[in-house]
């Protein structure tokens, strides 16, 4: 036992570092020779030949003891890089402060009237003992030798390893045939980082060819060896004259604008384009910096990291038991993500399939070890067991999120969208009203605005039916609405990177169609916050940004696959699709836009709800989808209920 806890001592000198302990001794010695020829015109008289033999054992011994002392041995030398620099530099101060200090005492002691009488009175045995068989004028070196071998013993022990440095650079360039060219946009800290990735690891597969400069005024410059030539408008005539592989961008923040105006000006060129990984996922160890990953299709959107305030939240859900619809799906399994990290009691996973609930419950197993997660398999149509499931676990918090969103799908089963968006979601808040839930967030959609088709319907007359139960429950509501999210399960961003990897076409319903898009860690923080401020059925949104092209978007994909649109992958417009809108609305007729304290969360103010009668109306369209109806007829049903539920009678 005694032996495995016993710490293994650090070795005074690495392998590899004898080679450089040898050279520095040689190297050092020349130095402190050429030191002394230099400073006596290459000339020197005896007594300056016998000093330098006199005095060159005890200058190895104490640099090379400096040294040791610092630790530069302890250095692996292929590796060698400003910080090996630095401490040689110590090194050689510390010398040159021994030696100068030793002159300044020699000195003093020679001039010494009562040290001289003492020497001449028979102490010079004495005196020969303390200066080790030496007389002091034998040790008292020439500050201006002093100085000059500093400098001199500094440029050659560095210049030897920052030689071996470039030797071993050479010789892994040789391992790396054929290395991609690299185009890097930015001219900044990001871009610097990347270079200096580039140097210290040759084995990486690229080959810096030239810089792009986000500032004017900077081309002609270099970063490490590596020259800006131009600017961002210039990116087709540098493409064409360097003849990249890839683009990389090295730029600290980005708009969406911006990387779109670059894929568009690489549009002609077959590249590839990467991105340095955010700082965040580096430092988490998800991602290494020396990687390069591709181009995300969140990056088109270069929407600003959202900053959440922790303290509020943690304070409605920290030691509290929360649970989750829709646990398994997109939205719902990154809220079970971010809420895990503010450390709930536990956390009810409510689904109904067993694979996504599965998936879910492994992963936060495996991250968040010490969290109770409770998988439940129910269909949020079934009232009697979802009462059973919230009497049992009785949560403090419910995000509801579970839904039917497909449009299409619903407009040819109009019958469900109903029976899980509006009857499933009523049946969730009842249940959670009985079981004296303290916050319920309804996760609804922009779709939901001016709704065109069953599913937006459907959403709004949700959002409804939570505004009229929250007028007598003691249940604090909110109900937050945001667009598309990219990379969701069925969205349009993943359908048409499989439709790229099958080689086309890719399918877009129009070239002017537009939405409203979100990255679903962004929209899942945002929903988290609003959860703080619920009150009494407020309807909260969050601000989407700019509306996106989708035909753009699908161009993007295509460049960034390296492919060029419509001759290696065909766009096929196709039309419009039942029930969808060209252009996506963010805020519905006579809805006003009131500010909250986050930004990036605005609260609506909305026309007023008879919640009792729009209630019993629902009871009524209960039972008249238990009969078979069109999508045009359902949506009017749902249309005229919406109708009643914002008008009073």
């Amino acid at each position: 036992m005694e032996k495995d806890t016993q710490q293994i001592p650090h070795p005074i000198i690495t392998g590899g570092s004898r080679i450089f302990l040898f050279t520095d001794i040689l190297l050092l010695a020349f130095s402190l020779l050429f030191s002394y020829l230099l400073t006596h015109d290459f000339s020197p008289s005896q007594e300056a030949i016998d000093q330098f033999i006199h005095i060159l054992p005890f200058f190895l011994v104490i640099q090379i003891f400096f040294f040791f002392l610092l630790g530069v041995y302890r250095s692996l030398w292929r590796y060698s890089g400003p910080s090996d620099l630095l401490l040689l530099l110590q090194g050689i101060f510390f010398n040159l402060a021994f030696w100068s200090l030793a002159e300044i005492g020699l000195r003093t002691y020679l001039v010494s009237p009562r040290l001289i009488e003492l020497f001449n009175a028979g102490m010079a045995g004495s005196t020969r003992i303390l200066f080790i068989g030496y007389t002091p004028d034998q040790l008292m070196v020439p500050y201006s030798v002093v100085v000059l071998n500093a400098i001199l013993g500094f440029l050659l022990t560095g210049g030897t390893r920052m030689l071996g440095r470039v030797w071993v650079e050479m010789k892994r360039r040789e391992e790396t045939p054929n290395p991609k060219r690299l185009l890097i946009i930015g001219a900044g800290n990001h871009s610097e980082g990347a270079l200096r990735e580039l140097k210290r690891n040759p084995s990486l597969p690229f080959q810096p060819v030239g810089i792009i400069s986000e500032i004017p005024n900077r081309t002609g410059l270099k970063i490490h060896g590596v020259k800006i030539l131009g600017e961002i408008q210039d990116i087709p005539s540098i493409l064409e004259r360097v003849k990249a592989d890839e683009i990389l961008i090295a730029l600290p923040s980005h708009s969406g604008k911006l990387i779109r105006d670059i894929i568009r000006l690489t549009e002609p060129f077959t590249v590839k384009i990467r991105t340095l990984p955010a700082m965040e996922d580096f430092l988490e160890g998800k991602i290494k910096i020396n990687q390069f990953p591709e181009i995300k299709p969140e990056d088109l959107l270069g929407r600003e990291q959202v900053d959440i305030d922790t303290r509020a939240i943690s304070a409605y859900l920290e030691n509290k038991t929360v649970l989750i619809t829709g646990a398994g799906g997109s939205i719902g399994s990154e809220l079970c993500r971010q809420i895990s990290s503010f450390n709930p009691a536990r956390l009810v996973l409510l689904g109904g399939g067993e694979n996504s609930i599965y998936e879910i419950e492994i992963e936060l197993n495996h991250r968040f070890p010490g969290l109770q997660t409770l998988p439940v398999i129910c269909n949020i149509q079934d009232k009697i067991r979802l009462n059973q499931i919230f009497d049992k676990y009785q949560p403090d918090v419910v995000f509801h999120a579970a839904a039917h969103k497909h449009v299409p799908m619903m407009e040819l089963n109009p019958g469900e969208a109903i029976k899980n968006n509006i009857v499933g979601t009523i049946n969730v808040a009842e249940a959670a009203q009985a079981a004296g839930t303290q916050r319920f967030i309804f996760i609804s959609t922009d779709k939901a605005i001016s709704p065109a088709n069953v599913m937006g319907a459907s959403k709004r007359a949700a959002e409804l039916a939570i505004e009229s139960l929250s007028q007598k429950s003691q249940t604090l509501f909110a109900i937050v609405r945001f667009g598309n999210v990219l990379g969701s399960r069925g969205s349009a961003i993943p359908l048409f990177q499989r439709q790229i990897l099958w080689g086309g076409p890719i399918t877009v319903t129009h070239p002017e169609a537009t939405r409203f898009f979100m990255s679903i860690p962004e929209a899942v923080k945002l929903v988290i916050q609003t959860g703080s401020m619920a009150d009494k059925g407020g309807i909260y949104s969050l601000d989407m940004g700019e509306p996106v092209i989708i035909s753009e978007i699908a161009r993007n994909l295509v460049s960034m696959a390296g492919l060029e649109p419509d001759s290696d992958i065909e766009i096929r417009y196709t039309g419009l699709r039942p029930g969808e809108k060209l252009v996506e609305e963010s805020v519905t007729a006579g809805e006003g836009i009131l500010p909250t304290p986050y930004p990036g969360i605005y609260q609506l103010s909305t026309d007023a709800v008879d919640g009792i009668q729009f209630l019993k109306k629902v009871d009524e369209l209960k039972a008249w989808i238990q009969t078979e109806h069109t999508a045009a007829e359902t949506l009017q049903k749902i249309q005229t209920l919406i109708e009643l539920g914002v008008h009073h009678p």
